[in-house]
């Protein structure tokens, strides 16, 4: 699967998920080839994007929206990082006591990270270049934003450290210039490979129990279960996450800073948050409600936002009045997104009562307080 890098971290991050601890050892030794072309180098970016786009796939915890990394780790050194601003980190020990005092590398800044990114060039800088040319005061605010950029990749090149004597008068420049291609490359192949992957589509995990609901997904957006006896919540997410990836299913569990337990990632245009919540009640019954809320995926909401932008750019530059027309587009592509978002509700929410019938609840109908005699 792993063709290019990101092996490593892939077998790193699944011993973790197995309760491992990954140490050090001072005897290993790795061999790592530099590229020493300009070419052979944006190849290894591009190779390195495309990794984290698997690895995005198989841990999507450990990534955001825009694909980039959330854990405090990193994968590969960061393009930009605060050394080019910041003295290098030395560990001294208490009063001066250490016996080898280490220099670390402070971690990377996260706005310089931004601004030279594939998306901030993508989202903020053309957008405003575009328009720009309608509304002139938006034009100076994208080349104020293309030189903040460009600034920040000047300065990096101008930081840069060469070895003695291999300093030449073209070194910065052309370091400067890889840090403005390098972001550039690697976002463009990690995009590339998450919109041309094929996931699993929802009509292979489809059942009969599924199919045959007769709920609507706001109905089935909201499930009660009631227990008699109670039963620890996190020990029925826990064994939901078993389940989930047990049958495939991609998912980000809550880190401790999300406002729901966890995300389900059903297809390409569609993704659902679950959230869950215990009442406990009077002979040690137990009601549980979770909440299965669908939305659209991020491709499907910057496919349904870059293509509303580019019809109304091309309808105000060419000021052809049939045009107008092609808007009903978007309609058709919010009903084929709507329906994804649907139809993932419907199995989650089978795969949740599957899931809390073994667990021994029984699911509640809307209103009630308990189990119907």
């Amino acid at each position: 699967l792993f063709r290019r890098a990101g092996d490593d971290v892939d077998v790193c991050w699944r011993l973790q998920q197995r309760g491992y601890r990954i140490g050090f050892s001072p005897a290993g030794f790795v061999w790592h080839y530099r590229r020493n072309t300009v070419n052979a180098y944006l190849r290894q970016q591009s190779g390195y994007g495309e990794a984290e786009a698997l690895l995005e796939r198989r841990h999507p915890e450990n990534f955001n929206r825009f694909g980039g990394s959330i854990w405090r780790g990193r994968i590969y050194t960061g393009f930009l990082s605060r050394r080019h601003a910041e003295r290098p980190i030395i560990y001294h020990g208490l009063f001066g006591s250490a016996p080898f005092q280490s220099m670390y590398t402070p971690g990377p800044g996260l706005a310089p990270l931004f601004l030279a990114s594939l998306e901030y060039h993508v989202l903020v800088t053309l957008p405003l270049l575009v328009l720009g040319a309608v509304i002139p005061h938006l034009a100076t605010v994208g080349v104020a934003s293309l030189c903040t950029s460009l600034a920040i990749c000047t300065f990096a090149g101008y930081r840069a450290g060469f070895p003695p004597g291999r300093r030449r008068f073209w070194s910065a420049p052309l370091v400067a210039w890889l840090h403005l291609l390098q972001p550039v490359v690697r976002g463009w192949a990690r995009h590339r490979h998450q919109f041309g992957s094929r996931p699993a589509t929802l009509s292979r995990r489809e059942s009969l129990e599924s199919l045959g609901r007769p709920e609507e997904a706001s109905e089935l957006g909201r499930l009660d279960f009631w227990r008699p006896t109670a039963l620890d919540r996190v020990a029925f997410l826990k064994g939901l996450l078993e389940e989930l990836d047990r049958a495939g299913w991609p998912n980000k569990p809550d880190a401790g800073w999300s406002e729901f337990d966890l995300e389900i990632y059903g297809s390409r245009w569609a993704s659902l948050r679950l959230t869950s919540v215990s009442e406990y009640h009077g002979g040690g019954s137990q009601l549980l409600r979770c909440r299965l809320a669908g939305r659209w995926s991020p491709p499907a909401r910057a496919l349904f936002l870059g293509l509303t932008g580019a019809l109304l750019v091309v309808i105000g530059f060419t000021g052809i009045p049939w045009l107008w027309t092609l808007l009903l587009l978007l309609p058709l592509l919010a009903w084929r997104f709507t329906v994804a978002r649907r139809s993932l509700v419907r199995v989650i929410a089978t795969l949740v009562e599957q899931q809390a019938a073994a667990a021994g609840f029984v699911r509640l109908g809307r209103g009630d307080v308990g189990p119907k005699p």
